[in-house]
């Protein structure tokens, strides 16, 4: 049976406080989806999806101290629930392919976030 998921809690995880911004003011304008936080390092990642236990987080690849992949691992491990979305401002093959056999739900380039973001989570919502 198909669950309708209708409602997307988020947390969004880049060290670039203008690129939050503009994730959350674009996600904003989207009906259905709810940023519950947003964290700039995977330690505050963690806390956020410990604390509101998010259907999606979208994580940043370069994050400091701990990479988007070992995050990745770690919100898996304790949250196997909860999907991941790999960002990257580098749209390299090796990059998406360890991505994704690491177990990220997707792998979005920021320079098609715009443009891929939104369908998704229509797939999210439709599966």
């Amino acid at each position: 049976m198909k669950a309708d998921v209708s409602h997307i809690r988020m947390v969004v995880v880049d060290n670039s406080p203008v690129f939050l911004r503009s994730v959350c003011a674009f996600l904003a304008r989207h009906k259905g989806i709810e940023v519950v936080a947003t964290a700039e390092n995977a330690f505050e990642a963690l806390r956020a999806v410990d604390r509101f236990r998010p259907d999606l987080v979208l994580l940043d690849f370069h994050l400091p101290l701990v990479n988007g992949l070992e995050a990745m691992a770690q919100i898996r491990c304790r949250f196997p629930a909860t999907r991941v979305v790999i960002l990257t401002g580098y749209d390299e093959p090796e990059l998406r392919k360890a991505s994704l056999e690491g177990g990220a739900f997707a792998f979005i380039p920021k320079a098609g976030v715009s443009r891929e973001l939104p369908c998704l989570i229509a797939r999210i919502k439709s599966a």
